[in-house]
């Protein structure tokens, strides 16, 4: 399972993508358990942007990867 390690924060959006681009998870204030249209998703790496409002009202935005191993 994974989900953005946040302080302060009490909002977030989040979307994972693959290579190529396609959503394989969108959502707010919850974590992606590694699944896309009710099966396990392939190794590999995929992208994570989050859109985060902080506890002050200020937005951040943050861009990471994930590596996806079985």
């Amino acid at each position: 399972e994974y989900f953005p390690s946040v302080v302060n924060i009490k909002y977030y959006h989040m979307v994972i993508r693959d290579r190529w681009g396609e959503i394989m998870y969108e959502g707010e204030n919850g974590s992606w358990n590694g699944y896309y249209q009710g099966g396990v998703v392939n190794e590999g790496v995929y992208a994570v942007y989050v859109k985060a409002l902080d506890n002050l009202g200020k937005w951040h935005i943050f861009h990471t990867d994930l590596t996806v191993m079985r």
